[in-house]
């Protein structure tokens, strides 16, 4: 109301003010009173106290949260990572369906939609790069949901406006839900550096942060569209429990089972590593690229030999097998557990 009575005057001073007759012409009210203008006064009378109380969480909270939510483990960062990335090949592939005209993507190594590379530097630190030729993010989903903890862009309305059909039903598979994956990225290291252009803008965006950085400078780039995130590794013993030993490199960050969307994962190695009792293989320097460990079905397939599929309502597919005893996949992403008998994904 206080904005129409200031228009207002702004309005009957630019009509009327250069007449001398109708200058004083106006509105006897310049300003708005009410009880709330006084919070001292409203409190003494109120039964209730004049002040907004509610939960809120510290600039430390962040910090706090990164290492237990994820046991402190590295590779879970990577799994994360792995997982918006593929979220967001799977809302391309979905967004070209509807739209049917072709879109300008990256041509990724090994033909791939996500690439995951680890690189080794002489001093033993690292630097780790998941890109994939995806759905991309606005300024908007930037500030709104990647860099907000807790705020998850796949559950928000705009999101289900674009990917759900006329059922109400989403057309595309979603790991990524609870809107904290990206904390998970500062298991790794302690800088993030990112590049990401939408579908539908003519440029991206690109910004680098911290967790404990009061703000954070987003700038456009020419890039096509997709997400590159690069996280620089300071920790030589990050960079050793993710190269792994001689007989499995790169294993424990192995956490992709599907066909599609296609996923590589690479090491560049600079380091020579001496075989010692706990690991006996020797690992090679040089790039390298690994293979996947599992190789699951895709949902509505015909099934391989030895697995079997399960009707359940609330599941869309799913199925199990005897041969990989250790695993659970949801999505094609692996959420392994020795403690399991049976596989299903």
């Amino acid at each position: 109301m206080q904005g129409e009575l200031d228009n207002s005057w702004a309005v009957l001073g630019e009509i009327y003010g250069g007449d001398a007759k109708l200058r004083e012409l106006g509105l006897t009210i310049r300003r708005v009173r009410s009880t709330l203008d006084d919070a001292d006064r409203l409190g003494a009378r109120a039964k209730y106290v004049p002040v907004r109380a509610k939960f809120r969480t510290g600039d430390e909270l962040l910090k706090l949260l990164v290492g237990p939510l994820y046991d402190d483990n590295p590779n879970i960062g990577v799994r994360e990572l792995i997982q918006n990335a593929v979220d967001a090949c799977r809302e391309m592939e979905d967004v070209l369906a509807q739209r049917r005209h072709p879109v300008a993507r990256p041509n990724l190594r090994r033909d791939a939609d996500v690439v995951v590379f680890l690189e080794e530097l002489e001093d033993g630190t690292g630097c780790l790069t998941v890109e994939d030729n995806g759905i991309g993010m606005t300024p908007r989903i930037i500030c709104d949901y990647f860099l907000t903890a807790g705020a998850s862009f796949r559950n928000c309305e705009a999101w289900h406006k674009q990917h759900d059909d006329e059922t109400g039903t989403p057309r595309v598979l979603r790991s990524g839900r609870f809107g904290i994956g990206v904390l998970a990225a500062f298991l790794l290291g302690n800088e993030i550096h990112v590049s990401t252009r939408h579908v539908d803008e003519e440029r991206g965006v690109a910004f680098s942060c911290r967790l404990e950085d009061p703000e954070v400078e987003l700038r456009w780039t020419d890039r096509p569209v997709g997400t590159t995130i690069q996280i620089q590794i300071g920790n030589s013993r990050v960079v050793d429990r993710l190269v792994g030993d001689g007989d499995t490199p790169g294993v424990d960050w192995d956490w992709y089972g599907l066909e599609r969307p296609r996923l590589a994962r690479g090491m560049l190695l600079r380091r020579t590593r001496v075989p010692n009792r706990h690991n006996p293989s020797p690992i090679l320097t040089g790039e390298s690229w690994l293979a996947p460990a599992v190789s699951l079905p895709s949902p509505g397939s015909e099934l391989p030999a030895k697995w079997r599929r399960i009707n359940y309502p609330e599941f869309d597919d799913l199925h199990w097998t005897w041969e990989l005893p250790w695993a659970m996949a949801c999505n094609g992403i692996l959420i392994g557990h020795p403690n399991l008998h049976a596989s299903f994904c």
